[in-house]
């Protein structure tokens, strides 16, 4: 499953922060790691994670963004949307992701939980900077 890491999503994640850092209004990203499932999923459901993206922008808003950012990760984006605010609705999209897995033997009674990381400009809550996932990403992709 090749992701073009450098793809519109990264694009549009730096333009909404020059566009928040200018305008001083919020942006938030939520990433979503999928790695510990891997070794629940075979080769033949590797295509539920292109349906699991799909369900996920279905149930996000149009100024909202979701893209794969490296195999195992979705980037959640929100535009203008504080952090509390993107909390609710991550929350809210990681529970129906884990509903998309909930078929798949072993997971279910593993019961695992799926990381979540979060950046917002301009709070700075997170654990690091929103710069500094896209810089992780860029350097990912050139290696």
């Amino acid at each position: 499953m090749e992701k073009n890491l450098c793809s519109p999503f990264v694009d549009k994640l730096q333009r909404e922060l020059l566009r928040a850092e200018r305008y001083r209004i919020f942006i938030s990203l939520t990433v979503v790691d999928f790695s510990s499932f891997r070794k629940y999923i075979n080769s033949d459901e590797q295509k539920r994670f292109d349906k699991i993206l799909n369900v996920v922008r279905d149930n996000i808003r149009n100024i909202d963004c979701a893209s794969f950012v490296t195999d195992d990760q979705i980037g959640l984006l929100f535009p203008e949307t504080s952090r509390q605010g993107a909390e609710i609705v991550a929350r809210r999209i990681v529970e129906i992701i884990k509903e998309s897995f909930a078929d798949i033997p072993g997971l279910k009674q593993a019961k695992e939980v799926i990381p979540m990381e979060m950046a917002s400009y301009p709070d700075t809550g997170g654990t690091k900077p929103i710069k500094d996932y896209m810089e992780e990403w860029l350097q990912k992709s050139t290696n």
